[in-house]
């Protein structure tokens, strides 16, 4: 007796196995999520300044973009006095409100994880024009906040129909640093 032959299918989803008779069972396979891995190709001293996890969606009930900002990897010493105080500032370019969205701080951290969600209301039409922008600081309490970098997505580069994972190297930002979030006022 000769053993039945089965045909491997690979798929972005993952690996499925025809049955003998040829037909696929896709309710046997739970549909994962997108894994998707962005790196700027504009890189310009080629330093790298750690990874940055986030997952994005658009909640079409709620016309809205809702980014889960998860975690930063291999984010080295960020200050000049040795303390890795990181948070992120997220953004939509051109603005859709004006709105401030960071994440908590993480004190003493080089690896933080954010577990935090964020939401831009905009139409799902909008969207394709626009820019999201992520900012990397390292906090200060008595000056300002280094940007340690920033990671910036075209989201017309994404189908954010269903929810995307997506990693992303942080590139070396323009701007030199940002204010304070608190300030101490001394009378």
């Amino acid at each position: 007796m000769q053993p039945k032959k089965c045909t491997i299918l690979s798929s972005l989803l993952g690996v499925y196995y025809l049955r003998s008779e040829g037909s696929i069972q896709p309710d046997l396979y739970k549909k994962k999520d997108m894994v998707f891995f962005h790196q700027s190709t504009d890189s310009q001293d080629g330093t790298k300044y750690g990874r940055l996890h986030f997952r994005l969606k658009y909640d079409f009930d709620r016309s809205d973009l809702v980014v889960h900002v998860i975690e930063a990897l291999d984010l080295g010493t960020l200050s000049t006095k040795g303390f890795n105080d990181p948070y992120v500032k997220v953004s939509l370019i051109p603005e859709v409100d004006s709105k401030q969205r960071r994440t908590d701080i993480r004190r003493n951290c080089s690896d933080p994880f954010f577990n935090e969600i964020f939401k831009f209301p905009v139409t799902y039409d909008e969207l394709a024009d626009k820019s999201l922008l992520f900012e990397v600081f390292d906090y200060d309490r008595y000056s300002r906040n280094d940007v340690t970098g920033e990671v910036r997505i075209q989201m017309c580069e994404l189908d954010i129909t269903s929810e995307i994972e997506v990693w992303s190297e942080i590139q070396k930002s323009g701007r030199v640093s940002e204010y304070p979030i608190a300030y101490c006022v001394c009378a």
